[in-house]
């Protein structure tokens, strides 16, 4: 069994072993580092990586990681949806679905189930190196995702059969990557580095310090929308309005030329990280037009300058976190895939003062730094001591319904929420609160600021209780709250505090919980999520091995085509051929053996020493049937048909078949005995006393059938309980959520009547003020009609008379629109 980090990036994965003295990184079926994040969906099977199809966009899932345990009314991912291809809807949680079309029919997958399918490919991708089965991970995770996208991921490693001995932030696994093998550091001088990581989609700062044999994280800062792809959007923009002038086509009308153009435009930025002037060419874009153009450097980086801007805040906020001034800070160190961009390195080289460096593989550091710390927590490996001293990056509060009578030593306890792990609490942690109370009560987790994380405040809510107190009175209660090592908050335990009637002595009483994760996945329905990847699986296994056998045949149908008949005598059977040598039973067949990771690090690897599952695929080829009369000797294609049944017979897991499988292993063993000089062999005596065997186990295989029953009758009835209790809990979840609805609407309608009171106080003065401006309107009449006799009374100021008149008139005017509007108002 080995060890091995994962790094789920959003666009690319890298798999990483601890193996050989080193950590190695795993190449994928194309001899690749780099695995796509890409799960495509076919109509008999799925496929995963670069054998995923691009050509049927709809069905094929990508960026998964920016759909993880975000709420589809999120504006940022209502962003990120636009540019994907497949469809995503509002699932009745409130969290999105993927729709596909699988085996036929429309299917609808979470973000974890399709999370979990990457990670079982990258399993199986690492299981092939290593030759053995993985369980123990390491997980690299951005630094910026919150307790239910963590959980997210602690999910999706149960439906891959994974268990990740930690989430690791990116950026913490890069600096663990390179503290380790660092050999000039002291246990006095603090050594501090900043590690900025810009990936596809998002940008994380970490200030870590060094000393020897510890590493320690000072401050963490992020932008979840600052990555490479910005950069590629920003040549997309460009180049689409440019080719619209030029050849008059809009790519925007046809999704394959959107999906050119984008991949052309990555590529292109790539291209100007190391020449000035870049081309850009592309054969038949749109309506069979060939298009091309070129940007120089500075025009990439003109387009650029409002994403530039934007690199410098992470920057300022993670300095300011960890203290430090731009002398204290001894050098900078790149990663991620936009780590060359050489716009970016001029903005850290002016920021700092110091030109960054490179010193680990951009691409590979994350994957390696997970590989070793999960060696380091691995009971299979030896690794020299390091200490890695994780922060936290939001402070995490706790809150609960508080009774201004709860005193202690006089002193009021009336504070219903504090911060129980500030901004920057070492990851794990374990604080206990005190509470008094006499029955039931329920407490939330819930972020202190939701400004940066931009998601629900509350985490969880937990009912602690029943409980009966011992004298009637409110008793102590302690509450563990516990931040794990994978950064994921909850409440450990609730332990009653009852005070004995003899003295002093306190008893102790263990309280039960009940936790509700809002949008978390219920244990039911990730044991079902379990099941469905199993199938789905085999799925595409048995495809893959149909697949296999058709080849084969072909390949022989072909040999045969092209070899020389040839008679029985010419090969003469090999009593080996048909008896295997059985495998050494005892555990230590497979020594342990010490390796030594050059130059600071141990490991002791164990290996695996078990065997692989027989293939029971040559149930499916026939066995040709001749009469003793046509042909004396069996053919070569029987004798090795036979062969291949007989090798895995003796295997002692085929004992219990079917009855056609008996039949088979009955033919081959007719087959077997008709060729040349097999009765006389020590295999053709020893396979003589086969149906004697096949028919003694008859009555083991019945008796086995009937413990099956047994065996699914029992788990069926555990089912139907585990769906019982899961449905109690669900039901009371529900009730409490009920009421607490109930009493939120109650003082909404309380809300309301003192609104509409307030209303109707406020529309009896307007009327009074409508009438006030009614008589007034009417006085300035009078006073008009007045002003126009005096006029007309006076022939030489006519003019005048007439000018004043339509000032009077618009007046009257403005006083009737007025009126009209208080009106409305008020019937409104």
């Amino acid at each position: 069994m080995g060890v091995v980090g994962f790094d789920l990036g959003n666009e690319n994965c890298v798999v990483a072993i601890a193996r050989q003295s080193d950590i190695e990184v795993v190449l994928d079926d194309e001899s690749k580092c780099e695995t796509p994040s890409i799960v495509s969906f076919g109509d008999k099977q799925r496929f995963f990586g670069t054998a995923a199809s691009l050509s049927n966009p709809k069905n094929t899932i990508s960026q998964i990681k920016r759909l993880l345990g975000r709420r589809f009314s999120d504006s940022e991912l209502q962003l990120d949806l636009m540019s994907l291809p497949f469809l995503v809807s509002e699932g009745p949680d409130g969290y999105p679905l993927v729709h596909v079309q699988y085996l036929g029919e429309t299917r609808t997958f979470t973000p974890t189930q399709v999370l979990g399918m990457v990670l079982s490919n990258l399993k199986s991708t690492a299981e092939r190196k290593l030759k053995a089965a993985v369980v123990d991970c390491c997980i690299g995770i951005p630094v910026y995702f919150t307790d239910l996208q963590r959980r997210a991921v602690m999910d999706a490693a149960t439906i891959a059969g994974l268990r990740p001995l930690r989430l690791l932030h990116e950026t913490t696994a890069a600096a663990l990557l390179y503290g380790i093998y660092k050999t000039d550091l002291t246990e006095k001088e603090q050594l501090n580095i900043v590690f900025v990581d810009v990936g596809h989609a998002s940008m994380q700062v970490c200030v870590a310090a060094f000393k020897k044999g510890q590493l320690k994280i000072l401050a963490h800062s992020f932008d979840r929308c600052l990555g490479g792809r910005d950069f590629d959007e920003v040549l997309f923009q460009h180049f689409a309005a440019k080719f619209k002038d030029e050849y008059k086509i809009n790519v925007f009308d046809s999704y394959r030329a959107c999906s050119r153009l984008r991949a052309a435009c990555e590529k292109l930025k790539k291209v100007l990280s190391a020449n000035p002037v870049a081309p850009l060419n592309i054969e038949g874009l749109m309506d069979g037009k060939d298009v091309k153009g070129f940007i120089t450097r500075e025009e990439f980086e003109q387009i650029s300058i409002p994403i530039m801007k934007r690199v410098k805040l992470p920057l300022k906020k993670a300095q300011a976190e960890a203290g430090l001034t731009i002398e204290e800070v001894h050098s900078i160190e790149v990663v991620g895939s936009c780590a060359r961009v050489p716009a970016i390195i001029k903005i850290l080289t002016e920021f700092f003062g110091k030109e960054p460096q490179c010193t680990t593989n951009a691409s590979e550091c994350v994957a390696k730094g997970c590989a070793l710390q999960c060696a380091i927590l691995s009971p299979m490996f030896k690794v020299r001591e390091f200490q890695v001293i994780e922060s936290f990056p939001f402070p995490i509060a706790f809150s609960w319904k508080a009774y201004a009578s709860d005193t202690e030593n006089g002193v009021v306890d009336n504070q219903n929420s504090t911060i129980v792990y500030p901004r920057g609490n070492p990851i794990p942690s374990l604080k206990a609160l005190t509470f008094y109370r006499s029955g039931t009560f329920t407490v939330d987790l819930q972020y202190a600021d939701v400004s940066e994380l931009l998601c629900p405040a509350k985490i969880s809510t937990y009912t602690i209780g029943p409980f009966q107190p011992t004298t009637g009175e409110r008793e102590k209660m302690k509450v563990r709250v516990s931040l794990n090592i994978h950064g994921i908050v909850s409440v450990e335990a609730a332990t009653l505090l009852s005070p004995e009637d003899t003295g002093r002595m306190v008893r102790k009483t263990n309280v039960c919980i009940t936790e509700v994760v809002h949008g978390g996945l219920a244990a039911i329905d990730l044991q079902k999520a379990v099941e469905k990847e199993f199938e789905m699986a085999l799925q595409d296994r048995v495809i893959e091995q149909t697949k296999g056998r058709n080849n084969v045949f072909e390949y022989d149908v072909d040999g045969m085509q092209n070899t020389p008949a040839t008679t029985p005598t010419d090969k003469t059977m090999d009593p080996d051929d048909i008896i295997l040598s059985p495998p050494d039973p005892s555990p230590q067949a497979s020594p342990s053996t010490t390796q030594v990771l050059s130059p600071r690090a141990t490991f002791s690897i164990i290996e695996d020493s078990d065997t692989a599952e027989p293939d029971l695929s040559f149930m499916d080829i026939p066995i040709s049937r001749k009469t003793p009369v046509e042909l004396t000797y069996p053919s070569e294609a029987d004798i090795a048909s036979a062969k291949s049944i007989l090798r895995l017979f003796l295997d002692l897991r085929l004992l219990n078949l079917g009855e056609s499988q008996r039949a088979a292993m009955v033919s081959a063993l007719c087959v077997l005995q008709a060729s040349p000089g097999f009765s006389q062999s020590p295999a053709g005596r020893v396979l003589e006393t086969l149906p004697a065997v096949l028919s003694e186990s008859q009555a083991v295989t019945a008796s086995c059938l009937e413990l099956s029953a047994k065996l699914n009758k029992f788990r069926s009835e555990r089912g139907r309980r585990d769906d019982l209790l899961a449905n109690k809990s669900a039901l009371s979840a529900e009730l409490s959520q009920l009421s607490k609805d109930y009493h939120a609407e109650e003082e909404q309608v309380k809300k309301l009547k003192a609104e509409i009171i307030q209303r109707e106080e406020t529309m009896a003065n307007m009327l009074k003020k409508g009438e006030s401006l009614q008589s007034t309107i009417a006085q300035v009449g009078r006073e008009a009609r007045r002003l126009g006799d005096q006029l007309a009374s006076q022939k030489d100021s006519y003019q005048t008379w007439m000018d004043a008149l339509q000032v009077v008139e618009r007046a009257q005017l403005d006083f009737h629109t007025r009126w009209e509007e208080l009106r409305q108002v008020t019937l409104d």
